[in-house]
This record gives C-alpha cells, structure tokens and sequence, in this order.
C-alpha cells in the first residue's frame, strides 16, 4: 500500500504541483513582462490585463487546492510532507535545517548618493 501511495503522491506532484502551477507562474511573469513593456510605451492592452488578471485568478485558486491536496497524499512519510509544503509555500527553511542548503544570505548595502541644492 505504501508504494501505492508514493506512486500517487510522485504522479499528483510532477502534474499539478510542478507542471500546473509552475506553468501558471511562468505565465504570469511573461504577461507581466509584456504588460509592462507597453505600459512603457504609454499604451494599455486591456485584453492582455484580462489575460493577466484571469491567470492570476486560477493560480490564486489553485495553489491552495494544490496544499490541501499535497498535505493529504504525504501521510505515509513526514519527510515527503516537509519538502512538498516548503516546495509550495516557497520557504527554504526547512532545507536549511536539514543542512541541505547551507548558503548565508546575501546582504546588500544600497548607498544613496543626495546632491544639495546649491542657493541661488
């Protein structure tokens, strides 16, 4: 039965969780992308802000079914349930605990440079 389950858990990730959603993101960045180039250009497409605002809607709504989901198939191992929500919620928390990843986060130092007004 295990085995099963780790089929039905592998076959739900890779379709939905890695396919569905990661292509739904990935349209979502290239219509942003696009909208914002012609934002630029001073025109608005307003079926392309459709296009946006409906993908961003079916992401919205299928990123929580895609965590109910996920949480359901993973009872059968703790680790698979670990890795699976820190994939969803996008939190390398739980990686860095494990020591998998073991990089120090990066920090920047913005210098703002302010010229003074000279008086006339």
């Amino acid at each position: 039965m295990e085995q099963n389950d780790k089929q039905t858990f592998w076959r739900f990730t890779i379709r939905y969780n890695v396919l569905l959603l990661g292509g739904l993101y990935l349209l979502l960045l290239v219509l942003t992308i696009i909208a914002m180039k012609f934002r630029m250009e001073g025109v608005i497409h307003a079926q392309l802000l459709l296009c946006l605002f409906l993908t961003l809607l079916v992401a919205l709504i299928s990123w929580p079914v895609c965590v109910i989901k996920t949480w359901r198939r993973t009872k059968f191992d703790r680790k698979f349930r670990v890795l699976a929500m820190a994939y969803l919620f996008g939190a390398p928390a739980p990686f860095r605990r494990l020591g998998i990843l073991k990089s120090r986060p990066l920090s920047l130092k913005l210098r703002f440079g302010f010229q003074q007004a000279t008086p006339r």
